[in-house]
């Protein structure tokens, strides 16, 4: 926690174009976010998100590590450094990212049908990506473990894009993507 504090406390500063979209860029590889950084923006830090009703009572609230909202999107990222994400524990039949995943939905996608983006980023020290978080891009993987609680979202529809939305990057991507920019322009 504390150096998702450090970090990102002083990134939050800078302007998001300097650090963010070349940050999702490494990440989603392939993948154009010039446009996202315009608009009004915001950074929590330990965002609190209730779980669906019928998961709350056993799973309780999540708390994301880091959630920035720009507009209709939302990014939340999970960071882990000489540490694992949280498997199926005793009590929770789903894993930290799948409840993660499936408390953003509950709490971003409207039953409006406005189109929200939701993304999820792990950031770790590992050198490979987690199993456990590429398991998720399987849009099927996603789909049965959302609570699917609302009957008026198509949840399927939800599970093929938070499939293409799951993201890994490590933490020397952001040391990379500073090094990287021109310190005149900040």
């Amino acid at each position: 926690d504390l150096l998702t504090s450090d970090t990102f406390g002083r990134l939050k500063y800078l302007l998001f174009y300097f650090w963010l979209t070349p940050f999702l860029n490494t990440v989603f590889k392939g993948r154009d976010f010039e446009k996202l950084c315009h608009g009004s923006r915001k950074i929590a830090f330990w965002k609190r998100l209730r779980s669906p009703a019928s998961f709350s009572d056993r799973e309780g609230i999540e708390e994301v590590d880091i959630v920035i909202t720009i507009g209709q999107v939302v990014i939340l990222v999970e960071c882990k450094y000489r540490s694992s994400v949280q498997p199926e524990v005793v009590g929770h039949k789903r894993d930290q990212i799948i409840r993660y995943l499936d408390a953003a939905v509950f709490k971003y996608w409207p039953d409006s049908g406005i189109n929200r983006q939701i993304f999820f980023v792990l950031l770790t020290d590992d050198e490979v990506e987690p199993e456990i978080l590429s398991q998720y891009r399987n849009p099927q993987k996603i789909f049965t473990g959302l609570t699917q609680s609302r009957p008026f979202i198509n949840y399927e529809y939800i599970s093929e894009r938070l499939a293409h939305n799951v993201g890994w990057g490590k933490w020397s991507d952001i040391l990379q993507v500073l090094k990287s920019q021109d310190l005149k322009k900040v």
